[in-house]
């Protein structure tokens, strides 16, 4: 059984490196631990000068962001019938990389499969600052990254990119 994490701000880059996780492994039951972080979120609308109204803010956005998973999950099942496909929702106020570590500790999963730029989309810029936290504080499993408007294809060679920071370790390199 296959195991991904896939991070996602809801944009449709992220929703492309979902379906491009859905299909690599199209043959096997496939587990996908769909994550969304709302730290950011939280943190712009939370009042310094009322507490008690954060409680009501929290509890809003929490319920907003657990139906965008939800309808998330339902699109990517409907996109994907006929796949044994098992999609788990995961959300927190935490950093993105602190919610898909925890997850790495405490789940058999195989990789993470992201989009290389999320809801900001602009231009300009190659890759997303959650692609670049998510290369440097992961570990210890195989990182993708999808480009927006990628199709698939089964992946034939795979470069792995390295600082020679971390120790290289045989679970990296058993994908």
């Amino acid at each position: 059984m296959a195991s991904i994490i896939v991070p996602t701000d809801f944009s449709e880059n992220a929703y492309n490196a979902l379906f491009y996780a859905t299909q690599l492994f199209p043959d096997e039951e496939c587990s996908i631990y769909l994550v969304h972080s709302y730290e950011t979120s939280l943190n712009d609308t939370i009042s310094k000068m009322d507490p008690a109204a954060n409680e009501e803010i929290i509890a809003k956005l929490r319920a907003t962001v657990h139906s965008q998973l939800e309808q998330l999950s339902h699109r990517i099942q409907l996109d994907c019938a006929g796949q044994n496909l098992k999609v788990e929702l995961m959300y927190a106020a935490l950093p993105l990389n602190d919610i898909i570590n925890d997850l790495i500790e405490n789940l058999d999963v195989q990789l993470v499969v992201m989009g290389t730029k999320g809801a900001s989309g602009l231009k300009e810029i190659f890759i997303g600052s959650q692609a670049v936290d998510t290369i440097k504080n992961i570990s210890p499993i195989p990182l993708f990254l999808i480009p927006r408007n990628a199709n698939f294809m089964n992946p034939k060679n795979i470069a792995y990119a390295t600082d020679f920071r971390r120790m290289i370790t045989h679970r990296i390199l058993s994908f």
